[in-house]
């Protein structure tokens, strides 16, 4: 198993195209797609669904992608350290962020932080707001990419940009026809949480608790993004 197929397939699933990875890797969709079908022959499985616009993880493909994500840093980083007895030492920078946040913004940047800092590495992992400024004030963390949730004496806080709350819903349900919606519209409506407590449950609390409402909580999900 060679290390360029699994940085292959960690690239395509993070950024979800086989033609953005292979810009990222600096090499033709030809060659990826290679390195693709022969990692899926050693180890027996398909990692990838694709059509012609959409590449998704099959259930083995997410179930793989954290243990190559780790053989991927821990090959890169311990290939810095060699390269840094020589050269410049290779730092590296752990970056936490929200799954939603970290599919838009941490595959755009990879690319020209890499030409900026050939010498620093990155260990972006993902995980919810409270989790972020728990890690951050422990001093797991250098940074976090999430949501303001409580003031913490540890932690800095520094706003980047505003997210407004939206509602998920089939075209055709009621609440889809209005165009302005409070608590209140919600409340005849089974509604689906999170798991375990996240930045956007504490929100939404907050918000329900100031106007006295309380919700239909009757589905359990883990996110958003997927089952």
């Amino acid at each position: 198993m060679r290390i360029s197929d699994l940085q292959a397939f960690v690239m395509v699933a993070d950024l979800g195209s086989f033609h953005a990875a292979a810009d990222q890797l600096n090499i033709t969709q030809p060659a990826l797609s290679r390195r693709i079908r022969k990692l899926e022959e050693m180890i027996g499985v398909l990692l990838f669904t694709r059509t012609t616009r959409q590449v998704h993880l099959t259930a083995a493909g997410r179930n793989f992608l954290e243990r190559a994500r780790k053989i991927v840093i821990d090959t890169e980083e311990s290939l810095a350290s060699l390269r840094g007895a020589s050269s410049s030492r290779r730092e590296l920078i752990r970056v936490g962020c929200l799954p939603s946040l970290g599919m838009k913004l941490i595959p755009a940047v990879l690319g020209e932080f890499r030409q900026c800092y050939p010498f620093v590495a990155l260990r972006v992992l993902d995980m919810n707001a409270i989790e972020l400024v728990e890690e951050v004030a422990k001093g797991t963390l250098d940074l976090g990419i999430g949501m303001y949730t409580a003031a913490n004496p540890n932690v800095q806080f520094k706003p980047l940009g505003r997210e407004a709350l939206g509602v998920v819903c089939h075209r055709e349900h009621p609440v889809a026809e209005r165009d302005n919606l409070c608590w209140r519209d919600l409340r005849d409506y089974p509604i689906a949480s999170n798991i375990q407590q996240s930045g956007n449950w504490l929100r939404i609390q907050r918000a329900l608790e100031d106007e006295a409402i309380q919700l239909n909580w009757f589905h359990q999900i883990r996110s958003m993004l997927g089952p």
